[in-house]
């Protein structure tokens, strides 16, 4: 019976010992199954993931798990996952590509952004009037960034300058700029 098979695990001299290390058990069943723990390659490999096993009871019991594991599939793309959160979690790049730029939108173009102030900076170029205009020369905007970048111009010593021609400038992204045009001419 099964009470007489438990009372043998309590038995302090083991009948069945492993040849290969100090495992040793009162059940025969039990000594095969670990004696495969022993082999070098696994007999039953799973097809889904990496897990592998000589237990052919074992690897049965892995193979429903496969089953039961509901796959989530993106709408959008070839993306699919077996946890909902990824799936979830992968959704919102598509979400931010699409509706992030939706927050904020032109009344007089199709201009949308992220960010209220780009939006208060586009709205300045619909105005017909340039309230800022420059005393050193004819430029006129009504962005204030902009302006003091273009102030920048008319100063006489340049932070910034090209060792292919005798451009100079203040401002690091216009002079990054330039460069990008000695390597890449239209």
């Amino acid at each position: 019976s099964n009470f007489k098979r438990h009372l043998l695990n309590h038995k302090t001299s083991k009948v069945f010992q492993c040849g290969q290390c100090d495992f040793a058990t009162n059940h025969k069943f039990k000594l095969t199954s670990h004696l495969l723990t022993h082999k070098p390659s696994k007999d039953f490999r799973c097809g889904h993931c990496y897990y592998a096993t000589n237990h052919k009871f074992n690897f049965k019991n892995h193979l429903l798990t496969h089953r039961t594991l509901k796959e989530f599939k993106c709408d959008r793309c070839d993306f699919s996952t077996h946890i909902k959160f990824q799936l979830k979690k992968h959704s919102l790049k598509h979400e931010i590509s699409r509706d992030i730029y939706k927050k904020f939108k032109c009344d007089q173009c199709d201009y949308t952004t992220a960010h209220s102030y780009n939006l208060k900076r586009h709205l300045l170029t619909h105005k017909s009037s340039m309230d800022i205009k420059c005393t050193h020369c004819d430029y006129a905007t009504n962005d204030k960034t902009h302006f003091k970048s273009h102030l920048g111009t008319h100063e006489t010593s340049k932070n910034f300058k090209c060792a292919r021609c005798d451009y100079g400038t203040n401002d690091k992204t216009h002079f990054k700029r330039h460069l990008l045009r000695h390597d890449n001419p239209k």
